[in-house]
């Protein structure tokens, strides 16, 4: 990786110029005219020719579309510059050869150096213009200064992010508008996306508290607009409910995916894995957590498949309740297979009269049901061909419908999907294949059969070790998933504030967080102001010296609290029997209500919140 190198680097008290040279464009190609549009394949022949020759040159350059890359490292300042004025020289070499030029405009040079004396720094010159050395620069997406402090991507992500949600603001506000559900999908799904751009690189800066407070500023920002809470509300008490956590804790679960896949595709170089001072250290963590994710993925470079030769079907529900598919196909070979799950094993079964199979497998714990499905269809494959069979009609029929469209699209990074289309295609080579949708669980005979043996493959442990196919990228993230809960579980347990919060959520709760986001605005608002404590309550008011009394209005007899109106006040004490079947409820008991019966207590009561 391109900052794993300059941080090494750095730390050895080497200079690191970096040239960036953008903006490269057409002046005459074979008698085209200028300003002319070189042709996708023209570009990526004539753009290869400069990559080799600076690299054969002895500059390690980089490229991406039409954004170049040159990496030069040395001791002595004058030096390095020398050696890039070269560089340039290379380039405006090449650019003459075919006809292009180089905007100088938006060609940079950096220089990463930790020394305070930069004697020797002086600008450089292509096609006659000066190229000034600037303090940061922005290749593909990610801003790079001087320093790598990531300080000017992370102010630049989060200023992004916030002008993206700002954009959404007009869709909804304090009382109308979206409901929590679809604000918490904009925030999920587009606005945080947006910030955790590159974070496979900064992570490491998302642990510094300054960088936690810009960080917290965009999630409060997403949370109010959601929760519709009072000002004064903490952070982390609204990330609980809502079940979302810490953009530092959800920046490193985003790194931790994308390490794992470049490691698995080969793009992560195997010396840097175990640095502890770079980026790559993020993968130990993750292996200290599941050494599984060392074993084989089923995850690889995307396969292209340029045609397809069996056919797909998915009839209706009623097709095959009538027995019309079942008479259509009684003249050829009719293969059933299945998928199950249970109890955390996987397993697969796979039921054919005409090929005479009735088989079970066992999985192991560390396969998913799209795997297990795919894994019974291959079976049935691999059996067809290894009887030979030529000249028949052979119709496979699953209750999935991902894996057939998964065997039937136009491309996979799968491996186990990329096997069994071979293998379908090479049977389909001598047969007529067809794949078909069966409805699970409709009473039809052979799919019921097929379930039972995948059932039974489920029951039983897997002998041999595991995992038995290679590990699925969604079990992974499952993983990593389950990881970023623990961080954010101990993050809450370890805070000293929002005491009221954790009376009633002792962790995050997924269970919650869709109760609570389904709500209307108006009811959402009322439940988090109660949880939290924060609320125009009296106890809450005094606080915030907006009210002379910490006692209760209704009894004064103890603080106004959210959780003593609702468990303890006894002016509300017939209405909490009706609600509750109890008229004081404890710490234990209140932990323990349905958000529904709080809701309606509160709605009951009369109280403004």
């Amino acid at each position: 990786m391109i900052s794993n190198w300059i941080h090494q680097m750095l730390k050895n008290r080497y200079l690191f110029s970096t040239l960036r040279l953008a903006g490269i464009r057409k002046l005459s190609v074979c008698g085209c005219p200028q300003g002319g549009v070189l042709s996708p394949l023209l570009w990526n022949l004539v753009a290869d020719t400069l990559l080799r020759q600076l690299n054969n040159s002895g500059f390690p350059t980089y490229g991406f579309a039409d954004d170049y890359l040159t990496l030069l490292v040395g001791m002595c300042i004058s030096t390095l510059f020398d050696l890039m004025q070269n560089a340039l020289q290379v380039v405006e070499d090449w650019c003459r050869q075919y006809g292009l030029s180089v905007n100088p405009s938006k060609t940079s040079i950096v220089l990463f150096t930790e020394r305070r004396n930069r004697n020797g720094v002086r600008p450089l010159r292509l096609f006659d213009s000066e190229i000034d050395v600037t303090e940061q620069v922005k290749y593909v997406g990610v801003i790079l200064d001087s320093k790598l402090s990531w300080t000017p991507h992370i102010e630049f992500r989060i200023k992004k992010a916030c002008m993206a949600f700002g954009q959404c603001r007009r869709t909804f506000g304090t009382t109308w508008g979206l409901k929590p559900k679809n604000i918490k999908w904009i925030y999920t799904t587009v606005v945080r996306p947006i910030l955790a751009y590159g974070c496979l690189v900064w992570w490491q800066k998302g642990e510094v508290r300054t960088v936690q407070s810009k960080l917290g500023h965009l999630q409060r920002m997403c949370l109010m607009a959601m929760s519709g809470a009072f000002s004064s509300t903490p952070t982390a008490a609204l990330e609980v409910p809502f079940d979302v956590a810490p953009l530092h804790i959800h920046l490193k679960q985003e790194a931790l995916s994308c390490t794992y896949r470049l490691r698995v595709l080969g793009l992560l170089e195997e010396t840097s894995v175990n640095r502890s001072s770079t980026h790559t250290s993020l993968f130990p963590l993750l292996v200290n957590w599941d050494k599984i994710v060392l074993a084989p993925s089923d995850l690889t470079i995307a396969c292209n498949f340029p045609y397809r030769t069996f056919s797909t079907k998915f009839p209706s529900r009623e097709e095959w309740t009538s027995g019309y598919l079942e008479r259509s196909i009684s003249d050829g070979i009719v293969c059933y297979t299945d998928g199950s799950l249970l109890e955390g094993r996987a397993g697969a079964g796979v039921y054919s009269r005409e090929l005479r199979l009735y088989q079970s497998y066992s999985l192991g714990r560390h396969c998913t049901v799209f795997q297990a499905e795919i894994f019974a269809l291959m079976c049935g494959v691999q059996s067809a061909l290894q009887q030979h069979v030529m000249g028949k009609v052979i119709y496979f029929c699953s209750d999935s419908q991902a894996a057939i469209k998964a065997l039937a699209s136009a491309n996979s990074r799968s491996k186990i999907v990329i096997a069994c289309r071979t293998q379908i295609e090479e049977l389909n080579s001598a047969n007529a294949v067809h794949l078909l949708w069966v409805p699970g669980h409709s009473s039809i005979a052979g799919n019921e059969l097929a379930d039972e043996l995948a059932r039974s493959g489920a029951s039983h442990d897997f002998i041999g070790p595991e995992p038995a196919i290679p590990i699925s990228k969604c079990w992974i993230k499952l993983q990593i998933h389950t990881w970023a809960v623990t961080q954010h579980r101990q993050y809450w347990n370890s805070l000293e504030s929002c005491r009221q919060t954790k009376l009633y959520s002792a962790e995050p709760s997924l269970r919650v967080a869709k109760y609570l986001t389904n709500l209307s605005k108006q009811n959402c608002s009322m439940l988090v102001k109660a949880l939290t404590g924060h609320c125009r309550l009296s106890y809450h008011m005094a606080n915030i010296q907006q009210a002379d009394s910490f006692a209760c209005d209704s009894c004064e007899s103890d603080y106004g609290t959210s959780y003593h109106l609702i468990c303890n006040c006894p002016v509300f004490a017939q209405l909490r029997f009706r609600v509750f079947g109890k008229h004081l409820l404890s710490e234990t008991d209140f932990r323990n209500l349905n958000l529904q019966d709080i809701l309606l207590f509160l709605t009951r009561c009369g109280k403004e919140l």
